[in-house]
């Protein structure tokens, strides 16, 4: 078996699941390891039998984590609408950035065109 990071422990992924729950409402992202969606994709499929406690629990704590981040993620890009120059969205992982790349750069670029159509 393959030694799990800290942060993929069952119990440290269950207070991960329970601080984004808790920061819900305000759409903090909790502190997370830069790649971990990578790095706990990888193992789930290729060392499921890492995981202790009830079989698929750590899977689903994973996806839960992730919608939870993505739905506050979503939240923070729609507060945008009001063009201030600078956003700040602290404690973005790879992957999220990843995801959010598209709509940023088009609306960079729709920017640039109003600018020039001045």
């Amino acid at each position: 078996t393959i030694q799990l990071p800290d942060w993929l422990q069952e119990t440290e992924l269950k207070e991960l699941k329970e601080e984004e729950e808790h920061h819900r409402e305000t759409n903090y992202m909790t502190p997370v390891q830069f790649h971990y969606q990578e790095i706990a994709t990888l193992l789930l499929r290729h060392s499921p039998d890492s995981f202790s406690g009830v079989d698929g629990q750590a899977k689903i704590d994973m996806k839960d984590v992730e919608e939870m981040r993505e739905a506050k993620l979503h939240e923070s890009l729609h507060e945008m609408q009001g063009y201030h120059g600078t956003t700040k969205i602290p404690n973005i992982s790879a992957m999220e950035i990843n995801r959010i790349r598209p709509f940023i750069l088009n609306s960079i670029h729709r920017f640039r065109d109003l600018k020039d159509a001045d």
